[in-house]
């Protein structure tokens, strides 16, 4: 009977070690983006708001208020994912959570550490993930948090990246692509996500041969990234031509959004991997809620999820419903203890 039990313990301690295997001598670290609405924010913003710049849904508050999403995010890490090596959090220059403590697995990044000069301030976050890669003694292997999503069970680095692959995540195929004409029918008009995907994928269709009814975008969920190859993609985008520069330059220009902006990490870096080394579907699971939409009921109903990912957008009616309180009960039951990363 005890070498019955000692064989099953072993069975399972050696199938819970299994998928760590792969990736037992690498080191693998965590980038978050992360900006506050305070009255510096929102006095540069006036300040370099520029009509030209047709950059409407990046204007409005829900895009930069920040709730504590990623204290509980940072939980999250520390209860399901404790082999992360470090952890760095890109800040706009000047901010940083009140309640974070710097410690030496978790780095404060500010812009100008890793953005030139001549880019700064920026309210661009195509143009901050595109210097992400830049982070100094940053892994090889990476995972990129928005600082709105969360772990929700344990995972491993199997479910960000299969041997020297990336494992990736494919949101619904923009319906009706009209790449032809995409630069005069969405150069001028206000800024708007889809237009921007259309554009993006035009670009990928025409120097990656792909056809456009498989370019999608990328769910809004931590991803892996290779450090090397994001250097090649910023090097390639410098390549195509647009206007009196390069698409690379003209996005990293831009001080807002933009419908022909480059969505260099989130998604030209999937077919670039796509093209030069190969991708795997993911078969992570995982959450959208927005913050608006947050009910007791629901709250409820999310705790009980078996998911890998949760990701609370700050959605445009958010600003009117206000369910931060929500959201809190919610993150507070599931991670009521403070990380090591709190003051």
């Amino acid at each position: 009977l005890i070498s019955i039990l000692i064989w099953c313990f072993l069975v399972i301690f050696l199938k819970k070690n299994e998928k760590y295997n792969d990736f037992k001598n690498e080191l693998i670290d965590v980038v978050y983006t992360w900006v506050s609405f305070d009255d510096k924010l929102q006095n540069d913003i006036k300040k370099y708001k520029n009509k030209n710049e047709n950059e409407n849904e990046n204007s409005g508050a829900n895009r930069y208020v920040s709730n504590d999403e990623i204290k509980y995010s940072l939980r999250s890490i520390e209860k399901y994912a404790n082999w992360v090596n470090k952890i760095y959090i890109v800040v706009h220059d000047g901010q940083k959570p009140t309640w974070l403590k710097e410690t030496e697995q978790l780095k404060i990044i500010q812009h100008s550490d890793i953005i030139p000069k001549k880019y700064l301030p920026t309210f661009n976050s195509l143009c901050i993930e595109s210097f992400i890669y830049k982070i100094p003694n940053l892994s090889e292997k990476y995972i990129y948090f928005n600082d709105d999503s969360l772990l929700w069970n344990y995972v491993s680095p199997k479910n960000f990246f299969y041997k020297n692959m990336t494992l990736e995540t494919s949101a619904q195929c923009i319906p009706d692509y009209k790449l032809s004409n995409t630069f005069s029918s969405t150069e001028n008009s206000s800024y708007n996500f889809e237009k921007l995907i259309i554009f993006n994928g035009y670009l990928i269709s025409k120097y990656f041969n792909i056809s456009e009814k498989n370019i999608c975008s990328v769910r809004h969920v931590p991803f892996g990234n290779i450090k090397s190859l994001n250097v090649e993609l910023d090097k390639f985008l410098d390549t195509i031509p647009y206007k009196n520069t390069n698409i690379n330059e003209f996005t990293k220009l831009s001080k807002f959004r933009q419908n022909h902006n480059i969505a260099q990490v989130s998604v030209f870096r999937k077919y670039w991997y796509k093209v030069n080394i190969g991708i795997k579907p993911s078969s992570s699971t995982f959450l959208y809620t927005s913050l608006s939409q947050l009910t007791e009921n629901k709250i409820k109903k999310i705790l009980k999820k078996k998911i890998h990912f949760l990701c609370i957008q700050n959605d445009i009616d958010s600003i009117h419903v206000n369910n931060t309180k929500y959201m809190k009960q919610m993150l507070e039951t599931k991670f009521p203890n403070p990380s090591s990363f709190e003051i």
